[in-house]
């Protein structure tokens, strides 16, 4: 099996770069709040039967606009609003359990700024893991190696954490089991590099490791 790197992948802080942080506001307009559709229809374990509403979402004084954009919500737990530069990148890269939804901003009550997408991430590891292969810790028993099965998913106990992940697959992107981060590879962290884009940090991801199945 083959070991991978992963990064977590965040919006940049630094308001050097970005401007403001966070640099997306809520829609203001009751309006809004009174439609079916709006970004809370957005779950972190299943994709909304509707399409959600996320336009015209008012940019803050002072914002820059870069590839990837922080938001007070919807929050990272459900994804991340990006520019047309990182979406066609994904789209060269392997994904899994996400889709994207059109999203669009206003500035200054004036400006409409469209070709952005919100990539909404879900939490959906039976499709990822390969549970037989998988080593998780039991953190009350001193961290002694336990074996876990698709079904006990959802009801993992509180002192129970991987320990290795074995992947069916490498991913470039997605979101990672037992916790909220957005996961990147080496490979698409590097190439984002490489193309320049803005609006993001990497941190090395070290809760655990992860293996692909049937690769050296």
């Amino acid at each position: 099996m083959l070991l991978l790197q992963y990064y977590e992948l965040k919006p940049c802080s630094d308001i050097s770069v970005t401007g403001t942080y966070e640099q997306i506001n809520v829609p203001m307009s009751l309006k809004y709040y009174k439609q079916p559709n709006t970004y809370k229809i957005l779950e972190y374990k299943s994709f909304p039967k509707n399409t959600p509403d996320l336009s015209y979402f008012p940019l803050k004084p002072g914002t820059k606009l870069t590839d990837i954009m922080s938001a007070f919500a919807p929050p990272i737990s459900k994804g991340i609003f990006t520019g047309k530069r990182f979406y066609n990148l994904v789209k060269q890269h392997k994904m899994t359990n996400g889709k994207w939804y059109p999203a669009s901003f206003i500035f200054e009550k004036r400006k409409i700024i469209e070709n952005y997408q919100f990539l909404h991430l879900i939490d959906k590891p039976s499709h990822i893991i390969n549970f037989q292969k998988s080593v998780f810790a039991d953190f009350s028993e001193n961290e002694k190696e336990v074996k876990l099965n698709p079904e006990d998913y959802d009801d993992l106990p509180d002192m129970v954490e991987p320990k290795i992940i074995v992947l069916n697959q490498t991913i470039d992107i997605f979101r990672s089991p037992y916790d909220v981060k957005i996961l990147i590879s080496e490979k698409l962290k590097e190439k984002m590099e490489q193309e320049k884009l803005t609006g993001f940090e990497t941190h090395k991801y070290e809760p655990c490791e992860f293996l692909v199945f049937g690769q050296k």
